[in-house]
């Protein structure tokens, strides 16, 4: 095991960089394990502390209840690059920036970090609950070895970013997390970092302070610091960074090319859904009433007119949503289509929003939804359906829970776009 931090000593925060080419992080045969039982891992870890100081290197070996949270994972981040991180929960993203700030030292090979290292990993990371804003910042500025009226210079900024001028005297513990979100940001990235570590911690502050975020990040970026960016979503990784690593429980997939990490992570995202699901999504949730029934939802290749497979990206597809009404006249009544992903919703519509009029003809019918130009940053959404009285005061019936692969084709802005045309048919 080695982990070894050489700093770079600055005397200043406008010091001289050394050349774009320097390696700031290297991580050579990483692999770090965790025991499922506190028992045992108490008793495995002062086995491996008797082990150290007798001269011995630890058990490499898992033992009973351990398993790996990283195995074998090689790296190199050099100045002015980001490289993303990316993999499902618990695939060991985590675990590695943690390795690479030095709060877990690794179990198997070494990690070479040089110089300063802002981090941002968890929420309250690094600040003392029961002192204030202003006192974490200075205390956090003088852990990094940063002299007091260098940082007072920067003070007004870091606060202005965070937008806390008005609670920055108060304690940390009665910040909100979004608070704690942007304070923590604003220290590691304001006070010149060479190394800028951000986990998906970002997710919990609102729109606008995300694109404040980028926004810093490309600037720490442009000055040639090395950034490590743990992201879920696939459109930030995608634009921001130049290179990533795809980990699937904790074993290293892809590492190169951003868009080669992505394309391997939606092929198995789309192999995993299809292994679990048949046909082009599960059954979905269903609220009926005594008036009207979804009885079906089909997925359609509007080309071949058989039914999509999860596991298949498309462009443009047909949703035909078979319905059954308890009543010898025609119904007619709004159908709902909601799309989102895990970030919230990207559309919502209805058939009067496209000025199509819906007549649910007795007994059986069809509705045909088309979706055509389809392109997504998002690797799956998901679809609920839902069919109001024309008042929109009583749901007749929904379904929800189908989950539609996409392609992860990048836009130019936005998460995705599609058109969408309205029919109904009757068929019986």
């Amino acid at each position: 095991m080695q982990f070894h931090e050489s700093p770079l000593k600055p005397n200043t925060m406008s010091q001289s960089r050394p050349p774009s080419n320097d390696v700031l992080i290297c991580a050579t045969e990483v692999s770090k394990k965790f025991c499922r039982s506190l028992r045992k891992g108490m008793i495995y870890g002062m086995k491996d502390i008797a082990l150290e100081l007798a001269g011995r290197s630890k058990n490499i070996h898992l033992r009973r209840q351990e398993f790996l949270a990283v195995n074998h994972v090689s790296l190199k981040v050099r100045r002015g690059e980001c490289l993303g991180l990316i993999g499902h929960n618990g695939a060991g993203k985590t675990t590695l920036l943690k390795m690479i700030n030095g709060l877990f030292p690794p179990d198997a090979g070494g990690i070479t970090v040089r110089g300063r290292v802002g981090a941002l990993i968890a929420l309250g990371a690094g600040f003392n609950p029961v002192l204030s804003g202003r006192e974490n910042i200075f205390i956090n500025a003088a852990v990094l070895g940063l002299p007091r009226n260098l940082v007072k210079k920067r003070f007004d900024e870091i606060v202005g970013f965070a937008e806390l001028e008005k609670f920055i005297d108060s304690p940390v513990q009665s910040y909100s997390s979004g608070m704690q979100a942007r304070l923590g940001f604003a220290v590691a990235a304001h006070l010149d970092p060479d190394i800028l570590l951000v986990d998906e911690i970002l997710s919990v502050g609102d729109v606008a302070f995300q694109a404040r975020c980028f926004n810093r990040m490309g600037e720490v970026k442009k000055q040639g610091a090395a950034i490590v960016f743990v992201s879920h979503n696939m459109h930030h990784v995608g634009r921001f960074c130049d290179k990533a690593l795809y980990l699937r429980k904790g074993t290293p997939i892809t590492f190169g090319p951003v868009q080669d990490a992505l394309n391997d992570y939606f092929k198995d995202q789309r192999e995993h859904i299809a292994k679990h699901n048949d046909g082009a999504g599960p059954t979905g949730e269903l609220a009926t009433g005594d008036e009207l029934q979804i009885c079906d939802v089909r997925f359609v290749n509007p080309t071949s007119g058989l039914e999509l497979k999860l596991g298949n990206p498309l462009e443009s597809m047909v949703v035909e949503l078979s319905y059954k009404i308890f009543s010898e006249k025609p119904l007619p009544a709004i159908l709902d289509i909601l799309i989102q992903d895990k970030d919230g919703i990207l559309f919502q519509g209805t058939n009067s929003n496209f000025n199509t009029q819906l007549e649910f003809e007795p007994t059986l019918g069809k509705v045909i939804v088309g979706f055509s130009d389809i392109r997504s940053q998002n690797d799956v959404l998901e679809f609920a359906f839902a069919i109001w009285n024309l008042e929109r005061t009583k749901l007749l019936s929904w379904r929800r829970g189908y989950r539609i692969p996409m392609d992860g084709t990048p836009l130019s802005s936005g998460r995705s776009m599609f058109n969408v045309k309205w029919e109904i048919h009757r068929t019986g």
